[in-house]
């Protein structure tokens, strides 16, 4: 259904398998950069920008290894629990604290794309609101001992046990929640 410009080549810059996923699900080739990159953000950046501000460092640090008639792709997800920002957990101790921290609340996602096609890079950002039921901490526990945590930002995966038996409600896109708001990409996409 959609169709890249001649000689381009779509990129995913990350190597998120829940991406990967839910790109191949566009029906359009593409390969993957991974990118080394520690993410860092300014302290004083305001909590609704770092997300947009890690796309965009992502990108800028790929643009070497893609040539300009190519369409790369970089996102970054984070938590936001109220103003405590919830990026990847570090150890399953500090992802224990974190779905803890997230029990009986709501909280949000955001995620931004950022995507650079002839020296140009434009930037957008989703947000859903996420509400959870009471997590135990033995239920936390046996989450994180049984799940891949650490490399999803809040320590969870909306798509695997936590989204089936703790999430209650959402206001957005679930896609969103899961590292890529399809909806958004799929708009960027048709303006190129």
């Amino acid at each position: 259904m959609l169709e890249l410009p001649r000689n381009s080549e779509l990129i995913l810059g990350s190597g998120s398998p829940r991406r990967l996923e839910l790109l191949k699900q566009l029906k359009i080739p593409f390969r993957i950069e991974v990118s080394d990159l520690d993410e860092k953000y300014p302290s004083d950046l305001p909590n609704e920008e770092i997300p947009g501000f890690l796309a965009e460092l992502k990108a800028t640090h790929l643009l070497e290894r893609v040539s300009p008639n190519d369409i790369l792709i970089t996102c970054d997800t984070l938590v936001f629990n109220h103003s405590e920002v919830l990026g990847k957990p570090r150890d399953k101790d500090q992802a224990i604290e974190m779905l803890m921290s997230l029990s009986c609340k709501e909280h949000r996602v955001i995620t931004a794309i950022t995507m650079t096609y002839m020296n140009t890079m434009h930037t957008k950002s989703d947000c859903t609101t996420v509400f959870f039921e009471e997590i135990k901490e033995k239920e936390a526990v046996w989450y994180v001992d049984n799940f891949e945590v650490l490399d999803k930002a809040g320590a969870y995966g909306v798509q695997d046990w936590i989204g089936l038996c703790k999430v209650n409600k959402i206001i957005g896109s679930y896609y969103n929640i899961m590292g890529l708001p399809m909806h958004l990409l799929y708009k960027m996409l048709q303006k190129v």
